[in-house]
């Protein structure tokens, strides 16, 4: 219970927060009631992630701290409560109630997952470990892993309060009703251009969404980076507003904030400033933009900054990063741009590409792109001709306008993107996805006023998709529901959801508290109750496993100079770089590792399958040795 109620004191202090900001700068007033509340959640959302960053860097990060910041949002709301007024608004005809049971079966689904132990990879490798982390430590520590770790964080600093008071529970909760806030803010979107029936179906489509249902209720920050998205937009096209700098201003906040979430925002920033420009025709207004993204997003560029020299670490590390930091080297920079990053890039940047890539991610992108179960579905495909013919029909009408807009700000963001030579992967395009579905569907709408024989087709071949799609979700969600309702333990759910975890449960009782555990495997991480360092021959520089290291002196030097007094490393694992069975092997063979204890476990492919392609593997627990080994040089 009282998870519960901290997630909901959360989301009240997001929107009292919000409904103050707006206040403060004198705007909101006259937008819909949907729209003043999904700007008033997501500019309290930015608010919380960004002053936990200053509360937990300046070292006050515990429980009071947080409980302070979290009630003063509370007493906000209650303030400013007028302004946060709810008006329901009841659906229409046959088709709209149908469409709202689904989403509300959606939602139920949703929920199943917020009551379950989290167990995605990413999630409990840095988007909940990291949290769990500062909060230990009771601060914000530099953590120097690329990719993953030396990053924007403003959106994992939203899970620090719901964590530190309420728990787990309280985490996954607020992670659920913070991705149902983005599935609103796309309704709330669409309704601007569509029916109450065409807002719920775009509503229902993205909620189904397979990136949408991998990433909503877990700790991936796609959809939160949506509500940002969504929410820029809505202030840049406020209609009817007088204090249209104002407005400006905000954008910049909520794109700001998108850039503190991530470095892709960075890129959203730039097609949201051009958009600003081209909309407001002044450039005063892209320089009141700038400086309000700047303000909401440049805390984490600086951290890294003052860390390893580099910004946006790693990219422009040989030209701005330290040279002196213990933290990385040109070595590793060369392996990963050149063998690393590379493995993540399928498909050439070139102009060919750029517009089959969507094509190619769709029907036949699973295996390089991961765009099947974590992907955006097939309907933009399906409403492709629909949007083509209605862009044709009605050529001379478009002009200026907020769809417009969209278009300019998605198109310039995507191509980007594509040649920008990051991940290809398709989920991280989710924070701009409600563009695409908004403007497809606002065109397919304005098309069948025209011709609307084609309506019968179109909703036969949307009914096909959402069912698959909530079909695909239910599936998902099998897990989540048998372990709500059967009398399967929270170990148990986590040995059959979480690969090769049979480790983590007896390092836990049996460690003491001063130990600390070496591991390769990242999804342990959060799970680990003992201190941990993750190694990776890609990620980190602090041990060297670049593929020619191979000197056991300087890796026990490394293992103590962290404090490592546990490595466990699998007993054969053909994934992991040469280098660390190399040296794994000869602090063995040396008597620099100790063994502790032996465990078989099971590797799993896939959550939602349980059975499916599951491999047995072995790992060992290893102590490392005290004094030096023998083999080890003294001056090591």
């Amino acid at each position: 219970m009282t998870a519960v109620l901290i997630a909901v004191l959360q989301v009240i202090a997001c929107l009292g927060f919000g409904a103050a900001g707006l206040r403060l700068l004198r705007v909101g007033a006259g937008l819909p009631p949907g729209e003043r509340h999904i700007l008033s959640f997501t500019l309290g959302m930015g608010l919380i992630g960004w002053l936990v960053f200053f509360i937990g860097t300046a070292r006050f990060l515990d429980p009071a701290a947080l409980a302070l910041l979290i009630g003063c949002g509370a007493m906000a709301a209650v303030i400013c409560r007028s302004d946060l007024a709810f008006r329901s608004e009841r659906p229409v005809g046959l088709v709209a109630i149908l469409i709202v049971l689904g989403l509300g079966f959606t939602g139920l689904m949703d929920l199943f997952e917020a009551l379950t132990p989290p167990g995605d990879a990413d999630t409990l490798a840095y988007h909940f470990a990291l949290p769990k982390q500062f909060l230990t430590t009771g601060q914000i520590d530099f953590v120097p892993r690329v990719l993953d770790g030396a990053v924007p964080l403003l959106v994992q600093m939203t899970y620090l309060p719901v964590l530190s008071l309420g728990g787990e529970t309280a985490l996954m909760l607020w992670v659920f009703a913070s991705g149902w806030m983005a599935v609103y803010a796309v309704y709330v979107l669409a309704r601007r251009h569509l029916k109450q029936s065409w807002s719920l179906i775009v509503a229902l489509v993205f909620a189904t969404t397979p990136a949408v249902v991998y990433g909503a209720g877990s700790g991936q920050v796609e959809i939160r980076n949506a509500l940002f998205v969504v929410s820029a937009i809505l202030a840049l096209t406020a209609r009817g507003s007088e204090k249209a700098t104002t407005y400006v201003l905000l954008a910049g906040l909520f794109a700001g904030f998108f850039v503190g979430g991530k470095y892709l925002g960075l890129l959203f920033a730039g097609a949201c400033g051009l958009a600003v420009i081209w909309e407001k025709r002044r450039l005063n207004d892209g320089v009141i933009f700038s400086l309000g993204a700047l303000l909401a997003g440049s805390q984490w560029y600086i951290w890294n900054a003052l860390h390893v020299g580099d910004p946006v670490f790693p990219a422009l590390f040989e030209w701005l990063g330290d040279s002196g930091t213990p933290f990385w080297s040109s070595e590793h920079q060369s392996f990963l741009r050149d063998v690393y990053i590379p493995g993540f890039q399928k498909i050439p940047s070139d102009l060919f590409w750029l517009f089959a890539f969507p094509f190619k991610a769709t029907l036949f992108g699973e295996q390089v792109l991961s765009s099947g179960r974590t992907g955006l579905g097939p309907v933009i495909l399906l409403l492709l001709p629909f949007a083509f013919g209605s862009a044709w029909l009605f050529r001379r009408s478009i002009q200026r306008g907020p769809l417009l807009t969209y278009a300019l700000i998605l198109f310039c963001f995507y191509v980007v993107w594509f040649f920008s030579g990051t991940p290809q992967l398709v989920r991280f395009l989710l924070p701009v996805y409600p563009f695409l579905l908004v403007l497809f569907f606002s065109a397919t709408a304005r098309l069948l006023t025209c011709y609307p024989l084609a309506e019968r087709p179109l909703f036969l071949a949307l009914f096909f998709t959402i069912s698959v799609q909530i079909g695909g979700q239910a599936l998902y969600s099998l897990k989540a529901a048998k372990y709500v309702f059967g009398p399967e333990t929270r170990v148990d759910f986590l040995l059959r959801t979480v690969g090769d975890f049979q480790p983590v449960p007896w390092i836990n009782e049996n460690l003491a508290e001063d130990s600390k555990v070496l591991s390769i495997v990242r999804h342990y991480l959060y799970y680990f109750d003992v201190p941990y360092f993750y190694a990776h021959q890609s990620q980190q520089a602090q041990i060297n496993l670049l593929p020619d290291a191979d000197d056991l002196g300087i890796f026990i030097h490394q293992v103590r100079s962290l404090g490592i007094s546990h490595v466990l490393l699998p007993d054969f694992n053909p994934k992991a770089s040469a280098s660390y069975n190399t040296l794994g092997a000869l602090a063995l063979a040396n008597d620099c590792l100790i063994p502790v204890k032996t465990f078989s476990t099971l590797g799993i492919s896939s959550r939602t399958l349980a059975s499916y392609a599951q491999t047995r593997s072995t790992f060992v627990l290893y102590q490392v040795s005290q004094p030096d080994c023998p083999g080890t040089p003294k001056d090591s």
